[in-house]
């Protein structure tokens, strides 16, 4: 038994793994700490019980194992005594039944409560260790003691009469069953068990177990006999056909495999060193037996190493949290990504507006404002962010991103506060609902938006109605929410629409896109209109292409780059700086009586001609060669959003 228990334990090994750069998994086996074994002893001494549990226990490494077994004959039974001893208990107790698995689990004066309880015992042992299952572990719920026989015409029906009766004997609702595909071995079967209970010692109670639990079932074929043999999931499967290892290799339910005629049920019972307390009542369908295992815990660790890492991760898990609408998870997602793009933190460091991750995050300029941002486009991950600034300043020095852990502290130290809300603001219906629960945002940005540049003729009905759902649609429900709830509570807000140039001017190769930009231009003056008498201020900032950290692999093609700059009046790229001062113009009381404008930031100066087919390709290949260079990243090739400059 311990030499199997040992051979067991060696293939269990810790396990640690870098499954991403970066990202270290990993599992240790930890023994349970205190276990109580369980010995029968009531209508026989069940010494080899000892040996399972208390012997696998300690090669397991459980630190301290209380052994209990009932009093046989008036006193302790010596040789139950002298197996659990030399199994290694360090307690052990002349204690039985109900009362033994009570003081074990709940513990008593002289004994301390375990952990888990093991071993089997009768009906009345099963149904304690069931209702103290939770407060203490178990390693199953074991019933009356089971065997199947799968045999052919190449065993003697004396050999299967024998191995059925020598399990039948454990008690009247022990089910003993012969599975075989020859009728002549079922009835010589039949024939032997009668004589055989006629000399039998124990026959008394075999002969019962056989009359009510007994069964002999006839197939066609081996195929058959192996899916009879699943179906009935025994605890213990003897199997003696001529190729008894075909059940070894196909065979799926059973508590332990006794192959060939020369092995049988009692050495696994007794001695042969695998355990005996197995699964019964068919649920070796879903476990296995007591094994070294079973006194392990396999706990699994992680630790991501670097700030990559963790942005990488966080990124994926704050969508899927959102997706199923946890959004307090993602915000831990959130705050526990660093800023991917460091080549922001010169600007924090300076006073200036950041951008970090995902979205961009914008700090209320008046008191108990709120900021709602926008998403990483195509992506359709928006971030709304709650703001509360205390003291008498009317514009802030300086803002700071939510992803910045230390721009949050630095918001906390002049009395501000900010919380995030995550949505796919492509599912309206889960949109709604947080909106609807969520204190009113003050602030929209509403900066969700993608793009999918094609030639007119190229442009799918998927693509029109992927830009549209995102450009239009969301942008739409997400003002409509955030207003609703600003109604409902009579508070003033301002809601900014990020367009874009392109909506006013049109370019080559983005048309939807255009559509959808000047729809938002649309309804911005439309919600203008209606939310006035309100207070509720709406206007649309349209700037063209932004130079950010997620933009800046597309300029690095020099002429891309220039054939931009020559469209733009003040002949530069626009910065993110350059955007938040128009961002926090609209926020702020310094706009207090603009609603339904158009605010344009770089001051494009002429369209991109329909065709200027130059422009096109490079834009292409701008966009081709920054998505191979960070295609491990990227999932799909996505242009510049020129609605979005705040992400890509």
């Amino acid at each position: 038994m311990r030499n199997f228990a040992e051979k067991q334990r060696a293939t269990l090994q810790d396990l640690e793994v870098e499954t991403l750069p970066g990202v270290i998994l990993g599992h240790k086996h930890i023994p349970v700490s205190s276990i109580g074994c369980y010995v029968p002893g009531g209508r026989y001494p069940m010494v080899a019980s000892a040996h399972m549990s208390i012997v696998t226990a300690r090669v397991a490494g459980v630190k301290r194992i209380v052994a209990c077994a009932p009093p046989h004959r008036g006193g302790p039974n010596g040789a139950i005594v002298a197996a659990m001893h030399f199994g290694g208990a360090d307690e052990i107790y002349v204690l039985g039944g109900v009362q033994a698995v009570a003081a074990m689990a709940l513990g008593c004066d002289a004994i301390a409560p375990v952990d888990m309880i093991v071993g089997p015992g009768n009906a009345y042992v099963a149904e304690a260790k069931r209702q103290l299952f939770g407060r203490v572990g178990i390693d199953l719920l074991a019933g009356p003691t089971e065997t199947l026989i799968i045999a052919d015409d190449s065993v003697d029906a004396e050999i299967c009469a024998t191995d059925l009766l020598g399990q039948a004997e454990h008690g009247p609702t022990s089910p003993a069953v012969l599975l075989t595909n020859s009728e002549k071995l079922a009835r010589a079967t039949m024939a032997e068990i009668e004589r055989l209970l006629k000399i039998l010692p124990t026959a008394e109670a075999a002969s019962r177990a056989w009359a009510d639990m007994g069964e002999v079932i006839v197939c066609d074929d081996v195929a058959q006999m192996l899916g009879e043999a699943d179906r009935i999931a025994s605890e213990h499967v003897q199997v003696m056909t001529r190729d008894p290892d075909y059940f070894l290799r196909n065979m799926q339910n059973y508590g332990a495999l006794f192959l060939g005629p020369r092995t049988n049920v009692a050495y696994g019972d007794k001695v042969i060193g695998t355990n005996h307390t197995l699964p019964t009542r068919r649920a070796a369908r879903y476990t296995g037996g007591l094994w070294v295992g079973k006194f392990l815990k396999t706990c699994t660790y992680q630790k991501v190493l670097t700030d990559q890492a963790s942005a990488e991760v966080g990124e994926v898990c704050s969508r899927l949290c959102v997706l199923e609408g946890f959004f307090g998870h993602a915000e831990q997602a959130n705050r526990a990504c660093p800023p991917i793009w460091r080549q922001e933190r010169a600007l924090r460091d300076r006073g200036g507006v950041s951008y970090a991750g995902p979205g961009a995050s914008i700090l209320s300029p008046r008191r108990q404002a709120r900021a709602r941002n926008g998403c990483w486009a195509g992506h359709r991950l928006s971030r709304c962010l709650r703001v509360g600034r205390g003291g008498g300043a009317r514009y802030p020095r300086r803002t700071h991103a939510i992803g910045d852990r230390g721009g949050r502290g630095g918001n906390r130290a002049r009395g501000q506060a900010a919380e995030a809300l995550l949505l796919d603001v492509t599912d309206l219906a889960a949109m709604q609902r947080a909106m609807a629960v969520a204190a009113p945002f003050g602030i929209l940005l509403n900066n969700a938006g993608t793009n999918r540049p094609k030639p007119l003729v190229d442009v799918t009905i998927n693509d029109f109605d992927a830009i549209m759902a995102l450009n239009v649609r969301a942008a739409y429900f997400v003002a409509q929410a955030v207003a609703r709830r600003l109604i409902e509570t009579e508070q003033p807000g301002s809601i900014i629409n990020l367009s874009s140039q392109m909506g006013h001017v049109g370019a080559a190769n983005r048309s939807v896109y255009c559509a959808s930009k000047h729809a938002m231009e649309g309804f911005t003056k439309a919600m203008a209109i209606e939310l006035a008498p309100h207070n509720i201020r709406v206007n649309s900032l349209g700037p063209t292409f932004l130079d950010t950290p997620l933009t800046r692999p597309f300029f690095q093609d020099r002429a891309f780059r220039d054939e931009v700059v020559s469209k733009i009046k003040l002949g530069r790229l626009g910065t993110v700086d350059d955007l938040m001062g128009a961002v926090l113009f609209l926020a702020s009381d310094a706009s207090a009586l603009m609603t339904g404008s158009a605010l344009v930031v770089d001051g494009v100066g002429r369209p991109i001609e329909s065709t200027d087919r130059e422009f096109g390709r490079r834009a292409n290949a701008a966009i081709a060669g920054a998505t191979e260079k960070d295609s491990r990243k990227r999932q799909d090739a996505v242009a510049p959003c020129d609605g979005c400059p705040l992400a890509l």
